[in-house]
Protein backbone atom coordinates (compact mmCIF):
# COMPACT_ATOMS: atom_id res chain seq x y z
CA UNK A 1 0.00 0.00 0.00
CA UNK A 2 1.15 3.30 -0.75
CA UNK A 3 0.94 6.59 1.38
CA UNK A 4 2.56 9.76 2.31
CA UNK A 5 4.34 10.53 5.70
CA UNK A 6 6.35 13.40 7.11
CA UNK A 7 9.06 12.08 8.01
CA UNK A 8 12.34 14.03 9.98
CA UNK A 9 15.50 14.28 7.29
CA UNK A 10 17.91 12.52 9.52
CA UNK A 11 15.95 9.88 9.89
CA UNK A 12 14.89 9.69 6.05
CA UNK A 13 19.01 9.61 5.76
CA UNK A 14 19.65 6.47 9.08
CA UNK A 15 16.73 4.40 6.85
CA UNK A 16 18.36 4.80 3.65
CA UNK A 17 21.91 4.25 5.33
CA UNK A 18 20.56 0.70 6.59
CA UNK A 19 18.64 -0.02 3.33
CA UNK A 20 21.92 0.49 1.13
CA UNK A 21 23.82 -1.80 3.89
CA UNK A 22 20.71 -4.57 4.06
CA UNK A 23 20.31 -4.51 0.12
CA UNK A 24 16.97 -3.74 1.00
CA UNK A 25 14.38 -1.01 -0.09
CA UNK A 26 13.65 2.26 2.10
CA UNK A 27 10.43 1.60 2.28
CA UNK A 28 10.85 -2.25 3.82
CA UNK A 29 13.48 -1.03 6.19
CA UNK A 30 10.89 1.34 7.60
CA UNK A 31 7.82 -1.34 7.28
CA UNK A 32 10.16 -3.58 9.58
CA UNK A 33 11.01 -1.02 11.98
CA UNK A 34 7.59 0.24 12.12
CA UNK A 35 6.28 -3.10 12.58
CA UNK A 36 8.66 -4.04 15.50
CA UNK A 37 8.11 -0.68 17.20
CA UNK A 38 4.45 -1.80 17.55
CA UNK A 39 4.78 -5.27 18.58
CA UNK A 40 3.91 -5.45 22.95
CA UNK A 41 6.66 -5.71 24.80
CA UNK A 42 8.47 -8.94 26.18
CA UNK A 43 6.74 -10.21 29.64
Amino acid sequence: MRTTLAIDDDVLLAAKAMARQQDRSVGEVISDLVRRSLRPPQA
